[in-house]
């Protein structure tokens, strides 16, 4: 599968989906960018559509615009966009570990402890899809976890984690082999909904799906010229977003 004409894919060239009769790329792949968020307005979309779908989802009862949370703001996370006719339509987070850790080895332990001693590990998080965007939300998925596939390689991460509603997890564990590690716990950062945590060795593609084992192929990513160089919040964007959570002093995240 090639890329769409005019498909913009910052950060990486991806397989992208094709029409299943003709074999070609889908029209609505045209003009559509997965990268690195980078500015304050991209980030303040990807947080409002989180906001948006998690509220959805009864996952948040905050009364704010947007949904910002503290480990936003580490120099470890990294914000994933998937833009399309200017519009971010999905965004995911990438935290690896720092002073603080990561947002859920507290309420799921048994993270850490799944890898060997000393391995390199980050989690991704805040994962939403816009609804009704002219996408298939499976096309927006394959997308942002190729590149952030892509750019943990490039940084050395060897063993990314996740945390989903268990209903969710057999799709991960079919899809991009992912390992469930642990046992349904509640989250309290969701409102208690139920997680179960899930590891996944990042140069391993063996355990994807056949159809979609090129795309996540490791070998590809180590030729992959791109410039995958973190781009966590800048100092400005921290103090714009504290406005949100004002219980976190931005000067103390670095």
């Amino acid at each position: 599968m090639k890329p769409a004409k005019n498909t913009r894919l910052i950060s990486g060239r991806f397989s992208v989906p094709s029409d299943k009769q003709g074999g070609e790329p889908r029209p609505e792949w045209e003009d559509i960018e997965f990268r690195l968020a980078q500015t304050r307005l991209e980030l303040y979309s990807a947080f409002r559509l989180l906001q948006q779908r998690y509220a959805a989802a009864g996952l948040s009862t905050e009364n704010q615009p947007i949904r910002v949370e503290p480990f936003h703001f580490w120099r470890q996370s990294q914000v994933f966009v998937a833009i399309r006719n200017g519009q971010v339509v999905g965004c995911l987070t990438l935290v690896r570990p720092g002073p603080f850790g990561m947002p859920s080895e507290h309420s799921h332990p048994e993270m850490l402890g799944a890898v060997p001693v000393g391995s390199a590990v980050g989690e991704v998080t805040s994962f939403a899809i816009a609804k009704n965007c002219g996408l298939h939300s499976l096309d927006i998925f394959l997308g942002l976890t190729q590149l952030v596939q892509r750019f943990g390689i490039h940084n050395d991460v060897e063993y990314i984690f996740a945390v989903v509603h268990p209903r969710h997890a057999r799709f991960y564990e079919r899809a991009i082999g992912f390992k469930v590690i642990g046992e349904e716990l509640p989250c309290e950062r969701v409102e208690g909904s139920p997680g179960l945590a899930l590891m996944v060795k990042l140069d391993a593609n063996e355990a994807c799906r056949s159809q979609w084992q090129e795309s996540y192929d490791p070998e590809n990513i180590r030729n992959d010229d791109s410039d995958l160089r973190p781009r966590s919040m800048t100092e400005s964007q921290k103090r714009f977003f504290s406005q949100y959570l004002p219980q976190v002093d931005f000067r103390r995240t670095a």
